[in-house]
Parts: C-alpha cells; structure tokens; sequence
C-alpha cells in the first residue's frame, strides 16, 4: 500500500497524518501529533543544545511513519514573516547630507547621529503570520528536519497554502479550524484526535494537508494505479 504523509510543521508539535491508497481508495492509518518540549530552566541547558535536542527528537519522531512504501510529503506551506523595514544606503546617506555641516563642528549634533545610524541597523521588528524572530528561527528548524527527511529518503515536499487547505475540506477559504475539523469528520468518519484538545488543529491540518495530497498529480496517480 502506497502512501501519503501530511504535515503541519511546528517546533513544539508537529502534526502527522499517513493515508494509505489501496484499490479500495485512501484510508487513514495514522494521526499523530510529535511533540517536544523546552527544558526545565533548574536543568540550566543551554538553549542551543536544547534546541538540538529538540529537532532530533522531531526528526526520530517523523522517521517512524517514513518506510519504502511513502510515495510524498505533504505540508501546510509556511509564510515566513518579513521586516517591516529594511535599512538601506540611501538612508545612511540621506542623513549624512542633512546633518553634514553640524556634524563637523557641534558634538551634540554628532551624538545625534550616532543614535540614527545605531537605529537604522538595529534588527527591526518582523512582520507576518506569527511574526518573530524566535518564532521564525524554531520554525525554520522544523522545516531543516522535514526537508532532510524527504531528501534523505528522495520524496517529494508538495507545499499548499493555509487558505487552498481549507477550500479544499470546507469550500471556504476563510473556514475556521473547528469548521475544518468537522469537514474532516465528515469525511473519514470518528478520527483519533489527540486526548489534548489543543492538539487537534495540528492534528486537523496535517490530515487536510495529506487530503490535499490525494488531488495533486502524485497522488491522482497513486490512485489511478500509476505509480
């Protein structure tokens, strides 16, 4: 049996979901969510060694669902946040003109401008879904694991953006996660959430990513016996 598996990428859990496609048609085997927790602030574990624990123990748990018979990856694509304002050469020389003259001979004037060009390279905030820089850099571990994991084992990463996920289990692209949820149930009948119920919107998107799955090309042809 030829198999897809859905993803929704987080540092803290990471949603799986495996559907299997037979000559009976897709069939869901398993819905998991991997979780990974920071250590204990007593334990005083450096926050880079925690984190590489952290994405190791992602990558074991991810492993477990990846065997000969996984045909793709695929996962909810993720919009990484932008800076809100990128410093550039005009600026610095804008300023520089402006204040030339009394940067020469007023020492106040100077201490001035020593502040503006200290703002101007200052990290400026990020914006975008869940913006952040620490959000950003535990995502992009997640997504260094996933993208090992499928180059490592030569699968293709099929990404689908958050709102074509939803069109495509509720016919709204502005569905709610409970709305998503319940369009799952519909569809593959009692599931096996996670006893948590904080977990089941990961749970949820992983398997409405593998849904996605099923109408992309790889897995038309899975199950029109193709491939």
């Amino acid at each position: 049996m030829k198999k897809i598996i859905g993803l929704d990428p987080g540092f803290a859990n990471l949603g799986v979901a495996v559907v299997g496609i037979s000559i009976h048609g897709p069939s869901l085997l398993s819905l998991d969510v991997v979780r990974t927790a920071r250590s204990d602030r007593k334990m005083r574990v450096l926050e880079t060694e925690d984190n590489a624990r952290r994405v190791g123990e992602l990558a074991a748990g991810l492993l477990r669902y990846v065997d000969a018979d996984v045909v793709c990856l695929v996962s909810e694509a993720q919009n990484w946040p932008q800076p809100v304002h990128t410093p550039n050469a005009k600026e610095f020389l804008a300023l520089l003109t402006e204040h030339w003259r009394d940067y020469r001979n007023d020492g106040p004037q100077i201490e001035t401008l020593a502040r503006h060009l200290a703002d101007l390279c200052r990290p400026h905030a990020m914006d975008g879904p869940n913006g952040g820089w620490t959000t950003a850099l535990k995502l992009a571990l997640c997504w260094g694991v996933i993208g090992t994991v499928a180059a490592t084992h030569r699968l293709p990463l099929l990404q689908v953006q958050p709102k074509d996920l939803k069109r495509h289990c509720t016919g709204s692209p502005t569905a709610t996660k409970v709305d998503v949820q319940k369009a799952l149930e519909r569809k593959w009948g009692a599931l096996p959430w996670p006893p948590q119920a904080s977990l089941r919107e990961h749970a949820a998107d992983a398997l409405a990513a593998a849904e996605a799955g099923l109408d992309s090309p790889i897995g038309l042809a899975l199950q029109r016996g193709v491939l």
